[in-house]
């Protein structure tokens, strides 16, 4: 199955109807089922995450439950090859809102971001559904790119690719 999302207006009915497609793609992914059942929930809950376009600083990200994806996206022709972040999104929703072991652990602020379990989850869904639709090139080279963004080398990067990656 593959997504085609077309570049919406900005008018608001035609961004929810977007994101109601994004969501319902989603459902049937692999690594998104995979992720809603291990959290006890049947995939299509997702449906009912509140997700909204924003100025952010960054691409994405949720708190107290509602997910907040950079708009600088609406602008991006393809749109469709970058909701992976909405995966790692839908991960961290997923966190906030079932009884999840991470949220009984804080994640430390002092260790790096990577470190954090709930975000380690979050990416590793993240580069599965990656692997599912996009290839395996496509989401070696992104764990790359974090990693080396992240400044991680060495044999910790090697780790922390391989365990991503699930390899």
């Amino acid at each position: 199955m593959k997504l085609i999302l077309r570049k919406a207006n900005n008018e608001e009915l035609k961004l929810q109807q977007m994101l109601d497609k994004i969501k319902k793609y989603l459902q049937s992914s692999t690594a998104v089922r995979a992720m809603c059942w291990r959290y006890g929930v049947n995939p299509e809950s997702i449906s009912s995450a509140s997700i909204e376009f924003a100025d952010l600083p960054v691409s994405a990200k949720t708190k107290n439950t509602k997910i907040y994806i950079n708009k600088s996206f609406l602008e991006d022709a393809n749109f469709s090859e970058e909701i992976h972040y909405i995966v790692h999104e839908l991960c961290h929703w997923l966190q906030q809102t079932c009884d999840d072991p991470y949220r009984l652990i804080p994640d430390d602020q002092s260790t790096d971001y990577l470190d954090m379990p709930s975000e380690f989850e979050a990416f590793m869904f993240q580069v599965q559904f990656m692997k599912e639709n996009y290839g395996v090139d496509r989401a070696r080279q992104y764990v790359d790119e974090l990693l080396d963004f992240h400044k991680i080398t060495g044999k910790e990067k090697e780790k922390k690719k391989k365990d991503l990656l699930l390899e």
